[in-house]
């Protein structure tokens, strides 16, 4: 390979911490990490902060199947507290992704964290170990950002890898989970599905908070599954468009939009090959075209609805992962492990995404496992935590812990560890899971 020199520029202001990504770890972390009265710079790449939650539009945020109610994060529930008030979101799991981006960066200006956007992260400086900045690729061009320590909350550990820590990719054989470009659609008439579905035997007629359609090839004897069948003999669409069919509508979304959690291209599995990914977000963007042609020709209340949006960012659930100070296996999934540092508790199933859907049986009634603070610690460097879907697991049991409340409590953790000491490498995690809850955090 080619070596290049990179030239930067300085950025003008020092920082007690850097977070590498504002998404849905990255901006907890920043958050926790300002109220503890460091200075933080949170920098992000795209033009808003929330990530999958916003630009990729995964609503709603998914439940952690624990029968305990439990808010591991402060921050989150201080987040979704925010949302419902101003109507941008409804009860502990919906929002507006949107509004959300709003809610977040006003949450950020209350903790003193500062913003860059269009901030593209290049590579880091070192030390003996101890990362001194992080080099970001600008519209001025190259700069530099001097941090004491710095959280990678990019989603693909691309500080990790920069920093030379160790990582994995996919399952073994370098396959990644399916990715998702969702969409949304308009002019909705929300009453009339929900009708359908109830005259379907699909719906509970009590339920009227809000609205889900799913379909897989899998749902035999299914009302809507049928009309997926139906459509693709009249060639409307193609079969892989009914391997994973899911929609939802709520108020907070607005009047008449409904978010929809597909097309999912499971046949394009490399979520680290940017040709790869741009595949896949041209073949999702027809595969849109060909459910909307669907919906407005097969499902009532679907006759007069357009385009709403198409997410801002692919939905990318597994690319890399730190091999780091702890690893989480299926043997800690299957004893429900428990650590003394465990800062994020969850029930959540192994859910692996392929065109069989293939995952583990649900938890039982009262039972979960803990994702430890070591499980953020990379290796070979003292200075840098990792928070969110990247972190320190099996691929099979990141298909447990990936979702955003789980994402949203480690990053709250790493930015406390962040903020009250840089060497975060020797930070005693049994110290932050109690410094998370005199902050209001609950625990089973």
């Amino acid at each position: 390979m080619e070596t290049m020199s990179l030239e930067y520029s300085l950025y003008p202001k020092k920082y007690d911490v850097v977070v590498i990504g504002g998404g849905t770890a990255g901006a907890m972390a920043a958050m926790a990490a300002g109220r503890e009265g460091a200075s933080v710079l949170l920098v992000e790449r795209e033009y808003a902060l929330g990530g999958t939650s916003t630009l990729a539009q995964t609503t709603p945020r998914m439940t952690n199947h624990m029968t305990q109610d439990v808010m591991n994060s402060s921050l989150s529930g201080e987040l979704q507290t925010l949302l419902v008030g101003k109507n941008f979101g409804f009860n502990k799991t919906w929002f507006n992704p949107q509004l959300l981006k709003c809610a977040l960066e006003e949450m950020c200006e209350k903790y003193g964290v500062d913003l860059l956007y269009g901030a593209d992260f290049l590579t880091v400086v070192a030390k003996n170990g101890t990362l001194t900045h992080a080099v970001f690729q600008t519209v001025a061009g190259a700069i530099a950002v001097a941090g004491k320590s710095f959280i990678d909350a990019t989603g693909n550990a691309a500080v990790a890898v920069a920093a030379g820590c160790p990582v994995e990719q996919g399952d073994g054989q370098g396959r990644n989970q399916p990715m998702t470009l969702r969409f949304a659609l308009s002019h909705v008439d929300i009453e009339a599905a929900r009708d359908f579905m109830i005259r379907s035997g699909i719906w509970n007629a009590n339920e009227k908070s809000y609205l889900e359609m799913a379909s897989l090839w899998c749902y035999n004897r299914h009302p809507l599954t049928d009309l997926f069948r139906k459509a693709v003999e009249d060639g409307v669409l193609t079969p892989r468009d009914g391997n994973y069919f899911q929609s939802f509508a709520v108020p907070c979304y607005g009047s008449g939009v409904m978010y929809f959690n597909c097309p999912e291209a499971g046949h394009i599995r490399n979520a680290l090959d940017p040709a790869a990914v741009t595949e896949m977000v041209v073949y999702s963007r027809k595969a849109a075209l060909r459910l909307l042609n669907f919906m407005r020709k097969y499902v009532p209340g679907f006759e007069n609805c357009e385009l709403h949006s198409f997410a801002e960012m692919p939905g990318v659930r597994e690319s890399r992962r730190i091999v780091g100070e702890y690893y989480l296996t299926e043997p800690d999934y299957d004893k429900r492990s428990k650590f003394p540092d465990g800062i994020a508790q969850t029930a959540y199933p192994i859910d692996i995404h392929d065109d069989s859907l293939q995952t583990l049986h649900l938890m039982g009634p009262g039972e979960f496992f803990e994702v430890p603070f070591r499980s953020m610690i990379p290796k070979n460097v003292n200075n840098l935590l990792a928070a969110g879907r990247c972190v320190s697991a099996s691929f099979r049991v990141q298909g447990a812990l990936r979702i955003q409340l789980v994402c949203m409590a480690m990053g709250e953790a790493a930015g406390i560890a962040a903020g009250l000491d840089p060497h975060t490498a020797v930070c005693d995690g049994a110290a932050i899971r109690r410094k998370m809850m005199e902050y209001g955090g609950t625990f089973a």
